[in-house]
Formats: structure tokens, C-alpha cells, sequence
């Protein structure tokens, strides 16, 4: 229902330098004779134990971003992957490309993070691309999905006037922030 009514997704992936920093939080299998590399967990959860452990922003926030580019390949959600310091985007879940783009996006998020957080110059290009869509998006009462994922204030502008256009636009917008700093929290309310 939900690849029915957002039929495209844009992730916005901060990859600068801050994203380094070791106050993250991911989930770790402890028991993993039941995890099948190719087709998950094997139904014997009973012995299948996880844990939290203490991370890098861009571990957690990899994590995440793997599991969404898996998910949309699955689904054959359409979705574009922006890293800001990053390679060219990258498009998953199209189906028709032998997995090729879900392949691509593994590799760039093995990168190591670096660089500024250029969000506003990402928020523009998606922006133009949700603007050229949004006559069929809106003939059809659908969606584009716009997820940021961040740690930090935008070096290229002022995010909030990015994101204005996508207030008039047939858009849905989901923050995430990659950090608990109230510096941050607050600039993004």
C-alpha cells in the first residue's frame, strides 16, 4: 500500500565529516546460526539474541540506509540515494536492472564520511525533480517521499527555505536525525 501511495522515495545522506562521531547506537545479532546471509532469519528466533551497542553516526545511519535500499529492491520501490559528498545518486527498485543499482548503493555506503553538509543544494535538486512529477503525482493523489537523514546544520544555505517549496508540492518529508544534541534538535524544529 504504501509503494501504491509514495510511488518514489528520495533519501537525503549526510556523509560529512561530523557523521564520524561515536554516539550512535546499532543492533547486533549475538546469535547468528540461524541468520542465512541470502534469506535472513531461518524462523528459529527463539535462539536469535541481539544487543545494542555504541557506534559511529554513519554506522547506525549505514545500517538503516542498507535496509532501505534492500527494502526498496524487494519491493520494487523506486527510491534515489543522495549521499552530499558522495557519488552520482543512486536509483534502486527498478527492477530491471539485475540488481545492479542496490549493488551500487552497498558499495558507496562503504565509504568512509567526510566533507560539509551541502543539504541545501540536495533539497533543491530534489525539489525540481518532485516539481516535474507533481502534475501526475497530484492527477494520481500520490506522493513523493523525501527522507533527510543528518547530524548536522546545512554549510550551503538555509535548510528551511530548501524545504519551503515542498510544503505547495505532493510531498511527504521525514527528518532523521543521526544525533541527540540539542544544538541540533533545535535548529531542526
Amino acid at each position: 500500500a504504501s509503494c501504491k501511495k509514495l510511488p518514489i522515495r528520495f533519501f537525503i545522506i549526510d556523509d560529512s565529516g561530523s557523521m564520524v562521531t561515536n554516539d550512535g547506537n546499532k543492533i547486533i545479532r549475538t546469535h547468528t546460526e540461524d541468520i542465512d546471509d541470502e534469506h535472513g532469519v531461518s524462523g528459529k528466533m527463539n535462539r536469535h539474541k541481539a544487543r545494542m551497542v555504541k557506534c559511529t553516526r554513519w554506522a547506525e545511519l549505514k545500517d538503516s540506509m542498507r535496509f532501505a535500499a534492500e527494502l526498496s529492491e524487494a519491493c520494487k520501490a523506486p527510491s534515489e540515494f543522495r549521499l552530499l559528498n558522495g557519488a552520482d545518486p543512486v536509483i534502486v527498485g527498478l527492477g530491471d536492472d539485475d540488481h545492479e543499482g542496490l549493488e551500487f548503493a552497498k558499495e558507496v555506503l562503504d565509504e568512509d564520511p567526510a566533507g560539509q553538509t551541502p543539504l541545501c543544494q540536495h533539497v533543491n535538486n530534489v525539489v525540481a525533480a518532485i516539481e516535474a512529477m507533481a502534475p501526475d503525482l497530484r492527477r494520481l493523489n500520490k506522493k513523493a517521499a523525501v527522507i533527510i537523514a543528518t547530524d548536522g546544520e546545512s554549510t550551503d544555505g538555509k535548510v528551511s527555505k530548501a524545504l519551503e517549496p515542498l510544503w505547495k508540492l505532493p510531498a511527504l518529508v521525514v527528518i532523521r536525525l543521526c544525533t541527540d544534541s540539542p544544538k541540533i534538535v533545535e535548529y531542526w524544529n
